[in-house]
């Protein structure tokens, strides 16, 4: 059974929505799902909160942490908060930082450790590591930010708090944190749940949530979906999510067909758009999986009218669908807008980095969210085939 003891760290407010499911996931099982919430400012002690400021043009995603945190300062109390932020730092993370602090004073600075090794992201000397391949300066994000910034490495609880209390002395404002292993991040939040340990807002991606998670001493229960034919939307235009896609084809696990981007959004292009739709329909009447993709280059950066137009024209085919797997924060959102759905209740993950949960609108069906850069090559074709090997089909060529 499920521990009831409470969990830390509930209150979770990230900037896209395939992160606040992350997190939950993190803390929750199948007998005790966590409500991802699209709006507002949730109620009630167990919660996370897609801001959708990745999304916003940087003056816009800051007043909007400044509206969040400050409801949260005035009635959050002594209980936590969780800042999920990306682990390869896309969005606003200095300026969102920096307005969270300063709406919620009652924080003395904030914990930063993005690393989450087991999507092959860690942090070495301030600097994001993907796969082995350097990325963008934490340290100098969070200086340009204007916030005084003291770079650590994950230490035993009285000697990593030692050093955080003398770099507030200092005048820190963000403490960065290097890791680059489960271990390092579990010294991490042990760290930060010890009751000598100074109110700061902990910042990172669903790495840290994990290490904070594993804390509590829980019983996780797994969930085995009920079979029943897919649907998957890939709205991420990253090569992972386009290596997913071509070995879910290669594998005969999915009818899969893919549009311009034109001819998703175009009503020059509706009867084409159709054509697709209807073959998908009677593919899922079947019980045949489907994958719904983009064809060619998109040009970056996109406009959200894409993903959006991608979800106004499949969102009809859910009801036949049992499981709904959306790639990309994005996708998720835009095809919960189109359901009207506000609320996920996630359960768990099928696997580190992909959440499931349901919807009370929508019954016993599953929403399976994966970030459009996670996963190995084989990703999308694991979760699909645990709603039943598809016989092989092609796409018309």
């Amino acid at each position: 059974m499920p521990s009831s003891q409470p969990l830390p760290f509930l209150r979770i407010v990230a900037d896209d929505l395939s992160g606040a499911a992350d997190c939950a996931a993190s803390f929750a099982d199948a007998a005790r799902p966590i409500p991802v919430y699209l709006h507002g400012l949730p109620q009630g002690p167990c919660w996370a909160l897609d801001t959708d400021t990745r999304a916003m043009d940087e003056a816009s995603a800051v007043a909007e942490t400044r509206r969040v945190f400050g409801q949260l300062a005035a009635g959050a109390g002594s209980q936590p908060v969780y800042k999920k932020i990306d682990s390869t730092l896309r969005g606003h993370l200095g300026a969102e930082l920096t307005a969270a602090l300063a709406a919620a004073p009652q924080f003395v600075a904030g914990l930063v450790a993005p690393a989450f090794p087991q999507q092959g992201r860690t942090l070495e000397g301030g600097k994001v590591v993907v796969h082995g391949r350097p990325g963008a300066d934490l340290v100098a994000l969070l200086e340009a930010a204007g916030l005084k910034t003291a770079l650590m490495r994950p230490a035993a609880a009285g000697e990593l708090l030692a050093s955080i209390a003398a770099a507030l002395a200092a005048g820190a404002r963000a403490i960065v944190m290097d890791a680059a292993t489960d271990d390092e991040l579990a010294l991490v939040a042990n760290a930060l749940l010890q009751p000598s340990a100074p109110r700061l807002l902990a910042a990172g991606s669903a790495g840290l949530a994990r290490a904070l998670a594993a804390q509590d001493a829980r019983e996780p229960a797994f969930d085995t979906p009920a079979s029943g034919p897919a649907m998957t939307v890939v709205g991420s235009f990253s090569p992972a999510s386009a290596a997913q896609a071509a070995q879910v084809e290669q594998g005969g696990d999915a009818l899969v067909l893919r549009l311009t981007a034109p001819q998703w959004a175009g009503e020059r292009h509706a009867a084409l758009r159709q054509d697709a739709l209807a073959t998908a329909r009677t593919a899922l009447a079947q019980g045949r999986h489907v994958l719904f993709a983009v064809a060619g280059e998109v040009v970056q950066p996109f406009t959200r009218s894409l993903v959006q137009a991608i979800a106004a024209a499949t969102a009809p085919l859910v009801p036949q669908t049992a499981a709904c797997v959306l790639t990309g924060g994005d996708t998720a959102r835009a095809m919960f807008d189109a359901l009207g759905i506000a609320c996920l209740q996630v359960g768990g993950e099928l696997e580190p980095g992909i959440p499931y949960g349901r919807a009370a609108s929508q019954g016993a069906r599953r929403f399976i969210l994966k970030a459009g850069g996670f996963g190995d090559a084989l990703a999308l074709q694991r979760v699909i085939r645990r709603f039943g090997v598809n016989p092989g089909v092609r796409a018309p060529s």
